[in-house]
């Protein structure tokens, strides 16, 4: 199965170097140096992987001014969040700094993910001219293992959250972190496998870069690495299904019904005329599929009702709709579940 990022306005682009660098979305092409190669042996998803050779000194790259509009991190930016996923795997057991996806250099610094000479994993944060922060997320268990990383950055909120599987051991941890400092967006370019200050390449297999930005999941990192995220989105916060949008119904709902039970084991349970209305939630443009309706429990017949806008103000100023099945949203959602 392969991931469908058509619909998803968040993502500004992604390469899966099916024998090539093209980008998939707003033609963010890159631009090979050092002849890098496809691998069909080792694919970590489609048929192709892109294999650089350190001793041939290969990246890929895409100065800051070709980066298409929106681009996180491009000169001007002043949002400064969003998500980047990859999967890499090093095949250099030394441990060696190898740099995986930057948008870095000496002066000015910004942004920048690498295996540290410790064999960690590591991101430097960039905030002042040369200067930087060190966040060591963990060591790595195996240098020559398969591994996705899927980070989401805030950088002026100074925060990222790493979510990384490990092929090997098949285990996923979430890492979180507060940096001092305000990350920079610069004219830097977008680098895989190199900054302009370093030549510290990467020795190894790269696939599905993903570039996006707004606010993210380790949920939605997890589809991406599985294969499986798509554009008709489930919204709820039921486990057994794949969603990408897991909303509690304690602390984000308003209403009369009674909430019982917790996490997953939620249930609302209705009187007749009792109902429950989530928060407006910015869900991004794409198809959606609400899973609410099998919580609700009790007298009565539950209906599912919600509204949709582009902003969240036209989402509250929209009408309710029932819902029917799966529809395309605007970007905003509000759900309602009533009693009749």
């Amino acid at each position: 199965m392969a991931n469908n990022f058509d619909l998803d306005t968040r993502i500004i682009d992604y390469w899966l170097f099916e024998n090539n660098l093209n980008a998939g979305r707003n033609g963010n092409d890159l631009t090979g140096s050092g002849s890098p190669t496809y691998n069909s042996a080792t694919p970590m998803e489609g048929s192709y992987s892109l294999e650089l050779e350190r001793s041939d000194l290969q990246y890929a790259y895409r100065n800051d001014a070709d980066l298409s509009a929106g681009f996180p991190l491009k000169n001007g930016d002043t949002t400064k969040k969003g998500m980047i996923a990859v999967h890499f795997k090093s095949e250099n057991a030394t441990a060696i700094y190898q740099l995986i996806i930057t948008k870095a250099a000496a002066n000015p610094r910004s942004f920048q993910l690498h295996i540290s000479d410790a064999g960690d994993l590591e991101i430097w944060w960039g905030y002042a001219g040369a200067n930087y922060e060190t966040w060591t997320i963990v060591a790595l268990p195996t240098l020559t293992t398969h591994y996705h990383v899927g980070v989401i950055f805030d950088g002026v909120a100074k925060t990222a959250t790493v979510r990384l599987y490990d092929y090997n051991a098949a285990t996923v941890n979430t890492y979180t972190h507060t940096f001092t400092n305000e990350l920079l967006a610069t004219t830097n370019p977008f680098y895989i496998s190199k900054s302009t200050a370093s030549g510290n390449y990467f020795d190894g297999i790269i696939d599905e870069v993903v570039v996006a930005v707004g606010d993210w999941t380790v949920h939605e990192i997890d589809q991406i690495r599985q294969g499986i995220f798509d554009a008709d989105v489930c919204w709820g916060h039921d486990t057994s299904v794949a969603e990408t949008n897991i909303r509690n119904f304690t602390g984000n709902w308003t209403g009369t019904a009674l909430i019982s039970g917790s996490g997953d084991a939620e249930e609302l349970h209705f009187d007749i005329g009792e109902y429950e209305e989530s928060e407006t939630w910015n869900i991004g443009a794409r198809r959606v599929k609400i899973t609410l309706d099998k919580y609700a429990s009790g007298y009565g017949t539950p209906t599912v009702e919600y509204k949709n806008g582009a902003t969240q103000v036209a989402c509250e100023a929209d009408s309710w709709h029932a819902y029917t099945g799966p529809f395309v949203c605007s970007g905003w959602i509000k759900v309602r579940v009533e009693c009749n």
